[in-house]
């Protein structure tokens, strides 16, 4: 596991209704996984999700204080892990022959009931409230609510898709609907005590999706402007949304689900240290342990090179990494550190730190325009002391801009702890 702490927030939409918060990010990747997508999780940070294999087989994962589990249901070939409750209790959804949700607890598989053609369960309180959608064999799709007794159809009115995806404690429920032949998809918050729906948007998106609600009213979802996506992570704290901004991110992200403690899982598009593909991802509020300064100019890419860190700033855990992004594929350069922070002219962009510097290895640029460093505390940019603050960077060759011949990304100012 990886932590992502997020140093840029990209926003879209009004203005009045989003704002930028400080993330800090984990990246999961079932070890010998073609890709990782979370689904859900629990108070206690168990995570479920899937994954797929090299023969594209679907299996279930739960992760638990950093280890990996696969959970396949034995009457079925491909196998999605969709929520789990505090109790370890996990609902999920079996393929043929299986064809049918089911739930896991205690080391046993049990069948969920459900009306109709197909159906599955996404979401599930600490009262056991189920919540899902089913479909007949019409081009329909029904929004599935089951107490523990019956499984009761509820579909927003007006509306031929229903689909429920999450439930907090209190009944308030999460979704999203649309209508035929072209769904115009929306979010939607239900009150199972009034037995009433309310449209929720992301502000400025075509089509909204909400997957997760917390005891607290956060949601999470993903949202996007075009039709063809691509699809963006986002949550919202009962006033203003925030888009995830996930480092390593190249292509489309998405939030399935939120816990009590505000932490958020997924998947998205992009590199990590495991390579290019899609991954599993937690998000949670950072605590300012890393904040960007210093600015960035374009590079021959027509972007600016921006850094970021991935792990912890906890000198034990001993897993800090540098990425540095949008730098010239195929480049060489460096990351160093210093004790002081500036703005001077420097190259073809900005020299961010002076004082004491440090400097490592000459390190390559990968196709993507990525490069990675770990840190490891002891080497290759030497050993910090907990409670110091360090400034860090990237300088790298930039042959095809013309000018210098080099350039550097913005910076990082990073204050470390035992």
């Amino acid at each position: 596991m990886f932590r992502f702490l997020l140093v840029h927030a990209s926003i879209v939409g009004a203005a009045s209704a989003v704002q930028a918060q400080q993330f800090t990010y984990e990246v999961l990747d079932v070890p010998g996984s073609s890709w990782t997508d979370a689904q859900g999780l629990n108070d206690l940070g168990q995570i479920v999700g899937t994954y797929g294999d090299a023969s594209d087989a679907t299996h279930g994962f739960l992760a638990s204080a950093g280890s990996f589990t696969t959970l396949d249901h034995p009457g079925a070939l491909d196998t999605e892990l969709l929520a789990i409750d505090n109790t370890g209790l996990v609902i999920g959804a079996g393929s043929a022959p299986l064809g049918a949700p089911f739930m896991h607890a205690g080391g046993n598989f049990a069948p969920l009931p459900f009306p109709g053609f197909g159906g599955r369960y996404d979401g599930i309180n600490q009262s056991g409230v189920m919540v899902g959608s089913w479909y007949p064999f019409e081009v329909a799709t029904h929004g599935l609510l089951y107490d523990g007794q019956t499984p009761h159809t509820i579909d927003a009115p007006g509306q031929a898709f229903t689909l429920f995806k999450d439930i907090n404690d209190s009944g308030t429920a999460v979704g999203y609907f649309g209508s035929v032949p072209n769904p115009d998809w929306h979010g939607f918050v239900y009150d199972q005590a009034s037995d009433t729906f309310a449209t929720l948007d992301v502000p400025g998106a075509l089509y909204t999706f909400l997957t997760g609600i917390n005891n607290s009213g956060e949601i999470v979802g993903y949202a996007t402007v075009n039709p063809a996506g691509p699809y963006r992570a986002w949550v919202y704290d009962g006033t203003s949304w925030t888009a995830l901004s996930i480092p390593g991110q190249t292509g489309e992200s998405r939030a399935h689900d939120i816990n009590d403690a505000g932490v958020i899982c997924g998947t998205f598009e992009g590199v990590s240290p495991a390579g290019f593909g899609r991954h599993a991802f937690t998000a949670r509020q950072s605590n300012g342990a890393v904040i960007p300064y210093c600015a960035s100019t374009p590079n021959s890419t027509g972007v600016a090179t921006t850094l970021d860190s991935l792990g912890t700033s906890n000198i034990s855990d001993a897993n800090l990494q540098l990425i540095a992004q949008n730098a010239p594929p195929g480049q060489v350069g460096i990351f160093f550190r210093g004790l002081h922070q500036a703005q001077l002219p420097f190259g073809d962009g900005f020299r961010c730190v002076t004082g004491q510097v440090v400097r490592g290895r000459v390190i390559g640029i990968d196709s993507q325009g990525f490069a990675f460093l770990r840190l490891g505390y002891g080497a290759p940019l030497g050993a910090v002391d907990p409670f110091t603050t360090w400034n860090f960077q990237f300088l790298y060759r930039d042959v095809l801009l013309g000018g210098a011949g080099f350039n550097l990304s913005d910076a990082l100012s990073i204050t470390f702890w035992p």
